[in-house]
């Protein structure tokens, strides 16, 4: 097949996608995007095909986004143009772009700003603000995309946003995703983007590689999962597993700039950035996975018996949440969970 012609179901190693999907909003942007001269590969208009997918009532099919997607493959450009030409097509959208470094997020910054200012975009672009640490491109039509690092606490404070994207997923802790993520509660129809390269043994990579797992283990249910890599025991100068990671190799890729990478990394940070391939993964997933939890869950028994298991534990918040189960034969189980901040007199939630 020729270069820059791979359909994105010719190069993925895993596409997870929901299940009840009734079409995409992919025409639209993708059309909105030509006439401002952005092209896609293939690949990339399957991947934005499933980005945009919708359910029957209009709502974006996945809650969330995950790609693990190499370097140098067009991830960025990708969303980028994704996000540009949502802002441009729904008035009064706010879109946060947030890396985990500030380098990063200073260079996405610098690369959405030379997409503003071509010359068919600007006239669409009432400023841009390049104030330290409050990057921003501001629309016309009342919409923005504002950009910042994680390093820096970036994100939190926010009220409903619409779209966010979290670069460089695989430096992703839990505590940061659940106070960015607090900020599209009130957002009619939200859209959560994690994209990142498989994460290294020291970075905070628990909340991507959890995402994977439950993904590619067939635990998730309204997770879009998206992934290209080389094979696991590939020979890392092997160029037929370099076209198998990037689509764009040799093509938008060229043999130079992987050179590089190979130079500029050890040969275990090439296979995971510029090849895509996960270390093995210990599974340390929950025994109970949220998805067997909500088949299972329930009010407990009429009769009043006592469980026969009980468990409690706090966040780093302090909120206590106390969880019983039931036996109900050999094979089955009762589940009740309830929360309460710690201090309070005993009166505690509804079960969730």
């Amino acid at each position: 097949m020729a270069v820059g012609t791979s359909r994105l179901s010719d190069v993925a190693r895993h596409i997870v996608q929901p299940a009840e999907i009734a079409g995409t909003l992919w025409p639209g942007v993708r059309s909105t995007c030509e006439r401002f001269g952005w092209g896609f590969d293939p690949w990339q208009d399957g991947a934005g095909r499933l980005i945009l997918a919708t359910r029957e009532d209009g709502l974006y099919a996945s809650d969330t986004v995950a790609m693990s997607i190499p370097r140098q493959v067009g991830k960025t450009y990708l969303m980028a143009a994704i996000i540009f030409a949502l802002c441009l097509r729904n008035p009064k959208i706010t879109a946060i772009w947030t890396a985990h470094r500030v380098k990063t997020s200073k260079e996405t910054f610098a690369s959405m700003t030379g997409l503003a200012q071509q010359a068919r975009v600007k006239a669409h672009v009432r400023n841009i603000v390049r104030g330290r640490g409050d990057e921003a491109v501001n629309f016309t039509n009342g919409s923005r995309v504002l950009f910042g690092a994680r390093e820096q606490g970036f994100g939190r404070g926010f009220a409903k946003v619409d779209i966010l994207v979290f670069d460089e997923a695989q430096i992703l802790g839990e505590s940061a995703m659940e106070d960015m993520l607090a900020a599209q509660n009130v957002a009619p129809n939200p859209l959560t983007i994690m994209a990142g390269t498989p994460p290294r043994p020291k970075d905070q990579g628990e909340v991507f590689t959890m995402i994977r797992q439950e993904a590619i283990s067939g635990d998730s249910r309204e997770t879009l999962y998206i992934e290209l890599s080389a094979d696991r025991a590939a020979d890392i100068d092997d160029r037929d597993q370099w076209r198998k990671a990037n689509p764009s190799f040799p093509g938008r890729t060229p043999e130079r700039a992987m050179l590089r990478l190979r130079k500029n990394l050890t040969p275990e940070s090439f296979r995971r950035e510029a090849l895509g391939v996960w270390d093995e993964v210990n599974k340390h997933r929950a025994i109970i996975s949220p998805y067997v939890w909500d088949q299972y869950a329930d009010v407990g028994p009429a009769d009043g018996a006592a469980p026969s298991a009980l468990a409690v534990d706090m966040n780093h918040d302090r909120l206590v949440s106390i969880a019983a189960a039931w036996r109900e034969g050999e094979t089955k189980a009762r589940l009740r969970t309830a929360s309460v901040p710690e201090g309070t007199d005993g009166r505690w939630g509804r079960p969730d």
